[in-house]
């Protein structure tokens, strides 16, 4: 399927286009499963994020209302319901238009309705915590099942998680993307990590995660131009859609520190997080957060996240051949899509939490996220720098 340029405006996103602020949320899944037992604190939260893309780019405003409650001594229950709607526009995959500086770009809005509910069970020295989610657009639909088991040893000075999750996803047909048919896509993971007090101050967490998809792993709004293709004006190029391996290994690992340091009464915290795929991507991450309280109800954290990875083994901006002759002289895959170039981004933010009551707690928070290519070929136009607002409240009861 092809598409000629002036004609690729649409209301819809793909699943291959979740926002920055999804990937970061991403990211951080396993680690937090690893690093928290399923021990219930009897609360509510409510959380609003607004992440807004300079220049008119993308933005998404999340509501999300969390529960977790202890039914039993031994069984808990946590449940979360989200809701997202986005809007605004993102790069196709074509280069810039010829006597410009800016990349193509699409307008969409879509809504997203997603959730979990998981459950925890003590079970002497084991918690088992089985879960399921769901998540629901108008062009993409996930279900997903999972079961961990968190175990604590050495009096409870250590504390060993290990788990498998798997989704099931089908990415729907839609207005102005490049499938016909339904197309489907399995991830499964597997995850390992321990969580050791070294001392009164200090505790570290180290985890792996062994990861595998299978199916359609390509963004079905995503193009790319072929230089053998004729042109037609008036457009200035034909965009056709891009081809990526149906399968996906991928290897994480992460390692954090947690230190309080007495003299000045703050908490610090480090972590590293290694990524490798079969897609020829290799990132590196760094965290570091600072936690201080002041008058017993005042907490200030500034954080810094730095991320870095090289390109995938297929992107790139124009590819030889012409797609409607043959596939000879046509690379095997192909893909434009700015994530899988060489990039690197930086975020700075601040958070502030305040102790209202006894029961109930407001935070609000703050981020700065940049993001620049690292190669020189890609636009620069292509990257988007963004701001964050979040605000929740939490309840105890």
């Amino acid at each position: 399927m092809s598409h000629s340029l002036p004609a690729l405006n649409h209301q819809r996103r793909g699943p291959g286009n979740r926002s920055t602020a999804y990937a970061l949320a991403l990211a951080t899944l396993l680690q937090l499963l690893s690093m928290t037992s399923a021990k219930a604190e009897d609360r509510i939260d409510y959380r609003y994020e607004n992440y807004i893309e300079d220049d008119g780019r993308i933005k998404i405003s999340t509501h999300a209302a969390m529960f977790e409650l202890g039914i039993t001594p031994r069984l808990s229950v946590t449940g979360e319901y989200i809701y997202d709607a986005i809007s605004g526009a993102t790069p196709i995959g074509s280069p810039p238009l010829p006597g410009t500086k800016q990349v193509a770009t699409f307008e969409m809005s879509d809504r997203r309705q997603a959730g979990y509910l998981k459950l925890g069970y003590e079970l002497g020295n084991h918690t088992l915590s089985p879960q399921i989610s769901y998540s629901m657009e108008s062009d993409y639909e996930s279900f997903g099942i999972s079961l961990s088991d968190a175990i604590e040893l050495n009096e409870k000075n250590t504390l060993l998680t290990f788990g498998v999750a798997h989704s099931f996803d089908r990415i729907i047909p839609n207005r102005g993307t490049f499938i016909r048919e339904l197309q489907r896509k399995d991830t499964t993971d597997i995850f390992l990590g321990v969580n050791q007090i070294l001392g009164k101050h200090t505790h570290i967490t180290a985890n792996l995660t062994f990861g595998y998809s299978h199916g359609y792993l390509a963004d079905p709004y995503k193009g790319v131009v072929f230089e053998d293709f004729p042109f037609f004006p008036p457009f200035p190029y034909t965009v056709f859609g891009e081809r990526r391996p149906s399968s996906k290994s991928r290897q994480v690992a992460f390692l954090g520190i947690n230190h309080y340091v007495e003299p000045v009464d703050a908490a610090i915290e480090a972590a590293y997080r290694f990524h490798h795929d079969s897609f020829g991507i290799t990132a590196h991450t760094v965290n570091f957060g600072l936690s201080k309280t002041f008058m017993d109800r005042i907490t200030l954290e500034p954080l810094f996240r730095y991320h870095r990875q090289s390109e995938a083994n297929f992107y790139g901006l124009i590819f030889p051949g012409d797609p409607t002759l043959s596939d000879e002289g046509i690379p095997r895959y192909y893909s434009a899509d700015y994530r899988l170039s060489s990039l690197e981004t930086l975020t700075i933010g601040i958070n502030i939490g305040v102790q209202l009551s006894d029961d109930l707690a407001l935070d609000l928070g703050y981020r700065r996220y940049l993001m620049q290519g690292r190669d020189s070929k890609t636009s620069p136009s292509a990257y988007p720098d963004a701001n964050i607002y979040t605000a929740s409240l939490r309840l105890w009861f």
